[in-house]
């Protein structure tokens, strides 16, 4: 019995160290993170497609619809709110929702609002990523984290290019990728910083 306490004990410990941790990236992120606020755009909030949480940086955001056509502009309305999704229609490359195969694009602000991809540099590879939807929950594990130029779409539209091992995926999910891009460096769009994370688990 006694050993039993002292093991349930730790594991709590180990859970408040790690929520403790938790606290502290999300606090890093607000501190490290000079943001501005400009304005939110006129008219209906854009929908809410699901969450993205990546505990490594403390982050866990709302991702919503994408509703412009570009949106690597100032001008998209959803990304006053935070992280949106590409669309195939909008963009031009194979694109798709989590868990359908393919391709799934994040874009998301380093500066602005919640600015939730400041600390996207700091995403290593083997970090796990988790989109959370109305039909499932999706995890991603990092693979590669780099800069292109800011027209330079590569990264989104062959992802496979940046895997070191393409012909490898989890046993029983579909072969999908998951590309979050952000501006960089932070107040430009000279520049993207590219994470690229493939699908290593699927929940119903």
């Amino acid at each position: 019995m006694v050993r039993f306490a002292a093991i349930f004990l730790l594991s709590g410990a180990l859970a408040v160290t790690a929520s403790q941790a938790t606290a502290s990236r999300a606090a890093a992120a607000v501190r490290d993170c000079p943001y501005a606020a400009p304005p939110y755009p006129e008219g209906p909030k854009p929908a809410m497609f699901g969450t993205l949480t990546i505990d490594s940086i403390g982050l866990r955001t709302p991702i919503f619809r994408g509703s412009w056509p570009d949106m690597s502009t100032e001008a998209s309305k959803s990304l006053m709110y935070g992280p949106a999704l590409y669309s195939q229609t909008q963009m031009g490359w194979p694109n798709s929702w989590p868990g359908q195969g393919g391709t799934v694009g994040i874009a998301g602000h380093r500066t602005t609002r919640t600015h939730p991809f400041c600390l996207a540099a700091q995403i290593g590879n083997g970090v796990l990523a988790r989109i959370k939807t109305s039909y499932g929950t999706f995890v991603y594990r990092a693979i590669a984290n780099f800069v292109l130029p800011g027209n330079d779409d590569a990264a989104f539209k062959h992802p496979a290019r940046y895997d070191p091992h393409p012909k490898l995926w989890t046993r029983g999910v579909k072969p999908e990728y998951l590309v979050l891009g952000a501006c960089d460096p932070p107040h430009s769009a000279l520049r993207r910083i590219n994470v690229i994370l493939k699908l290593v688990g699927e929940y119903a």
